[in-house]
């Protein structure tokens, strides 16, 4: 199905919502528009005009929330926007990010309402809705500007990531793409906020996309990634867990032996493949809802479908032009 935005400039980015009837589209003239679809066919709902500038990136948030979208800007804006009844509005505003807002991300829904935003003048930001304000966290990421943010998924306890038993308890954690081709993984703890845990080294230009796959019960963590250096590679840290029988002894009147089972969690470094070059600058990658295709779109207006194969090795599956 085509689409005609009647944008009037070049469209920086669009997503479609969680049940697939809405779309959101933004450009270079400014603007976003949503449209509704139904049976292949579009209907221009509203257009959303605050920035000031090229809007970059369209972000919706999850339907526990409402109906609701995220849009960040060259004029250094974040705008959050919401219906109700039909009517599009701004929830929150952000303006003082001083630089480009380049990527924004909205964390997990068990989380709560989160959003990050990463910058160009190097900052990672996230914003948090509480019970009555807005709030924001932010740091610098020493990545010569921040161009991709994305969120681990969230992982339940008691799921199954290995054949061995649970996973531990999940935690919260950002990757950010920088300007330099580094990307850097935060983990989030109670004592200290968030900390730098990890260097992901391999791009050699502009981290152009950046993307974590979400589906579960895999003993791994996936994390795919896009680069003006022309090339995709596909991130994966390996989790295992084993059980062990450790023996203690109740010292008393009689003496009693206990059994006491431990679990052990093994998580390893990243691990890194990287696709066969491309001919042309990579835009975009994204996974599938189950995780076992990647699409790939690139400067060539090529878009190609990838898939692991049982020995591991990623093999391009199907390509449209």
């Amino acid at each position: 199905m085509e689409v005609e935005t009647n944008h009037i400039d070049q469209i920086n980015d669009l997503q479609m919502n969680h049940s697939g009837t809405l779309l959101a589209t933004c450009s270079i003239d400014c603007v976003i528009k949503i449209f509704k679809i139904e049976n292949e066919s579009q209907k221009l709902i509203t257009k959303l005009q605050g920035h000031k500038a090229p809007v970059w990136k369209v972000r919706w948030a999850n339907p526990k929330f409402g109906t609701m979208i995220a849009s960040c800007s060259e004029d250094g804006c974040v705008i959050i926007w919401g219906e109700n009844n039909g009517v599009w509005k701004q929830y929150f505003s952000k303006s003082n990010f001083s630089s480009s807002v380049n990527s924004i991300d909205w964390a997990p829904y068990q989380y709560g309402l989160i959003l990050a935003c990463g910058t160009l003048n190097d900052k990672i930001v996230v914003i948090t809705r509480g019970e009555r304000q807005w709030s924001e966290t932010q740091w610098n990421s020493l990545q010569n500007g921040v161009h991709c943010v994305c969120w681990a998924p969230f992982v339940p306890e008691g799921s199954l990531t290995g054949s061995s038993g649970p996973v531990m308890k999940t935690k919260k954690r950002i990757a950010s793409g920088g300007q330099d081709g580094i990307i850097k993984i935060w983990g989030y703890n109670e004592k200290d906020g968030w900390v730098h845990e990890e260097n992901l080294i391999g791009h050699t230009d502009l981290i152009s996309s950046l993307v974590w796959c979400k589906s579960i019960g895999m003993p791994r963590s996936l994390l795919a990634s896009g680069s003006h250096d022309k090339s995709v590679r596909v991130w994966s840290q390996e989790t295992t867990q084993t059980k062990t029988n450790k023996q203690s002894f109740q010292l008393g009147n009689k003496k009693q032996q206990q059994q006491q089972q431990q679990q052990k969690i093994q998580i390893y470094q990243w691990k890194q493949q990287k696709l066969p070059v491309f001919s042309d600058i990579i835009w975009n990658v994204t996974w599938s809802l189950t995780g076992n295709l990647l699409a790939v779109s690139s400067g060539n207006n090529n878009v190609t479908l990838w898939e692991e194969n049982k020995d591991g090795k990623w093999l391009q599956v199907y390509q449209e032009k």
